[in-house]
């Protein structure tokens, strides 16, 4: 009998290469009814799909394709082992999302399973929340892990995970949000490794209530250049009375924070992060440069400003990055900084709330500021 249907998980490469075993497979025969134009294949292949559960009739929810099995024939395949390996264990169950598969390497040249992923963001999720609630979000998926195929995800148009929600905005797109630490995890289970917040809330989507600055060095460029960056740009935001934070960017940048109260819309804050930016990098065109172009940015710190305006996103304080040593975007105290290694951190250190993130006062940019840098 039929067990449902899976809509998610698949790449344009993996679908044309399904595709093509399945046209081999073409059957005039039909094991069951349904309505005309539907074609029938002989069921020789053996694929193995992600799901939440198997409801009271049989059927499998939030079904997500892994990959085809060629080490099973059809014959071997029996619904008693499926709602067995379904039922999973206590320790695989993570806020009280079952996390399957929890074995699966996500990471394999630090043989970070899944179920580790998940008790990461268990760890943290009480860190991030604040940073993720009622917030749409873009998702970096990696249902095979790492070594296998990602890609970005802004909405679900098959299945939604338990404890996620969608909602439509004015303009008719759907965006992903959460409210709640099971949400997260749900998105774990999900495949979900990176997760990016938009910069506004969706209690008012076109105003944006923080704003970042990504340093994103050349690979030549010293370490030490680029924590001075961060340092000129916390001065230069300083000196008009606007305080910042700072962050890792699980990379070789780092981010430079600042939240705000929702007086003005991205056509103006757009604009100011991008004056920002250019002010900052007169200082010393020869080390900065505010252009995307990557011909242009040979030895310098591209001073990254694009990532303010609606849609855009950058990923979540205590994120963890889709990379080889499972590193993490993570808050710091601006006098930790100039401390620092390249290093970064992991998803295996500990973490805490670093006290220039605690209790953070948005704040106004003013309209004299505004008109100061060019910008209305």
């Amino acid at each position: 009998m039929p067990r449902g249907k899976v809509g998610t998980g698949f790449t344009e490469d993996k679908r044309r290469a399904l595709l093509k075993q399945m046209e081999k497979r073409k059957s005039e025969l039909a094991p069951f009814e349904a309505e005309r134009g539907v074609t029938w294949v002989r069921p020789e292949l053996v694929a193995e799909i992600e799901f939440a559960e198997i409801t009271r009739d049989g059927s499998i929810r939030q079904g997500s394709f892994v990959s085809l099995r060629e080490d099973k024939s059809a014959d071997e395949v029996h619904l008693d082992a499926v709602e067995q390996a379904s039922i999973g264990s206590d320790e695989s169950i993570v806020k009280g999302i079952e996390i399957t598969h929890p074995e699966r390497i996500v990471f394999p040249a630090d043989g970070i399973p899944k179920l580790e992923v998940a008790r990461f963001y268990e760890r943290v999720g009480e860190l991030m929340m604040p940073y993720l609630e009622g917030r749409p979000l873009a998702l970096l998926r990696a249902p095979d892990g790492i070594g296998g195929s990602t890609f970005f995800q802004k909405s679900f148009k098959d299945h939604v995970p338990p404890k996620v929600k969608m909602k439509t905005l004015d303009d008719g797109s759907e965006v992903i949000h959460i409210s709640s630490l099971e949400g997260l995890i749900s998105l774990v289970q999900f495949g979900v490794l990176e997760i990016h917040p938009w910069g506004a809330a969706l209690s008012n989507i076109e105003k944006p209530d923080v704003l970042v600055w990504d340093l994103d060095p050349d690979k030549t460029v010293p370490w030490e250049e680029v924590k001075g960056a961060a340092f000129l740009l916390r001065d230069f935001l300083g000196g008009h009375g606007l305080e910042t934070q700072v962050k890792t960017s699980g990379g070789k940048g780092l981010h430079v924070m600042l939240y705000l109260k929702r007086m003005h819309g991205w056509e103006a804050m757009k604009p100011f992060t991008k004056a920002v930016a250019a002010a900052v990098a007169q200082q010393n065109p020869q080390r900065f440069t505010i252009t995307a172009s990557m011909a242009k940015r040979g030895g310098k710190i591209y001073i990254d400003w694009l990532r303010n305006g609606r849609g855009a996103t950058c990923i979540a304080p205590w994120g963890l990055r889709a990379r080889d040593g499972a590193a993490v975007s993570t808050p710091l105290d601006w006098d930790d900084l100039a401390k620092l290694d390249a290093r970064g951190f992991t998803m295996r250190e500990p973490f805490k709330l670093p006290g220039d993130w605690k209790g953070i006062a948005p704040q106004a940019v003013s309209k004299k500021l505004l008109k100061e840098l060019g910008v209305g």
